[in-house]
């Protein structure tokens, strides 16, 4: 870069020239101070640019808004980037509230942190709604889960082997197995239908019915220290009508006993008339 200093300058003669001052001394133009002028447009953060003010154009302070903002100047720039040094402990992001509490943060390996149970938000198309994750309330220790590495087929689900790998599984025996009404049980980690156990939905009522001759209805079997009855048939108070104790003998209780009723075991005949 030319500069056309003046011809006959006088001992002590300053010019000015993009921010610098020469002064004369007599027999050359001595380079002094640099001119305190911001560069760039307003708000632009100012940069050492070979000895002068540079103005970032990339990164600017907004007067009104009191906030900083990093613009890309072209699609490979990156606008901005935080980078630790080789032995770095310390935090290298830290989001605070204005009490100075650490709402999120990413630690020196990269890892992003929320704190305090702080949602992981992501909002629909016109962000009027979103759907959220979060930790529960009490962590007992640190747990990572891994992914799996491809998509599942239709109808598959994410299940954990108990270390904290995700993989897709196929799930069977979903929903109620069997016929409408028909009572539920473990068929080998499955649901099964019990053909002979029905809860008649119509009626309210329960039945167990033998699948052959050789079937037993219902088995009630005591425990090995059975104290009370294994079988009562009670009223709407709960009050027993009929019982079978743990020693096998069959009781009729009284019922309404302020009026002195009884129940009574009635015997029909064959054809059931009454």
């Amino acid at each position: 870069m030319a500069i056309s200093f003046p011809s006959s300058p006088y001992t002590g003669e300053v010019y000015e020239y993009e921010n610098r001052k020469w002064t004369w001394d007599g027999t050359a133009w001595v380079s002094s101070v640099v001119v305190n002028v911001a560069a760039g447009a307003t708000g632009e953060f100012q940069f050492n640019n070979s000895g002068l003010f540079g103005g970032s154009a990339g990164l600017v302070y907004s007067l009104t808004g009191t906030n900083v903002t990093a613009t890309a100047q072209n699609s490979k720039d990156t606008p901005l980037a935080i980078v630790g040094t080789i032995s770095q402990t310390a935090n290298l992001l830290e989001i605070k509230n204005s009490s100075n509490a650490v709402l999120a943060f990413i630690d020196s390996d990269g890892n992003f942190i929320l704190n305090s149970q702080k949602d992981l938000r992501f909002s629909d198309s016109d962000s009027s709604n979103w759907v959220a994750f979060q930790a529960p309330s009490t962590i007992n220790s640190n747990i990572t889960r891994t992914l799996p590495n491809s998509d599942g087929s239709n109808g598959q689900v994410l299940r954990t082997d108990g270390s904290g790998d995700l993989s897709w599984v196929s799930v069977s025996g979903v929903g109620a197995a069997g016929n409408n009404g028909e009572i539920q049980f473990n068929n080998s980690g499955n649901f099964g239908g019990a053909t002979g156990i029905a809860y008649a939905i119509s009626n309210i009522n329960f039945s167990i019915t033998s699948q052959n001759n050789t079937d037993k209805g219902l088995v009630v079997k005591a425990a090995s220290s059975q104290s009370v009855n294994l079988i009562e048939v009670q009223n709407n108070s709960e009050d027993p009508l009929f019982s079978l104790d743990n020693n096998g003998s069959i009781s009729l209780h009284p019922y309404n006993t302020g009026s002195g009723n009884t129940n009574e075991l009635r015997f029909l005949e064959l054809a059931a008339n009454g």
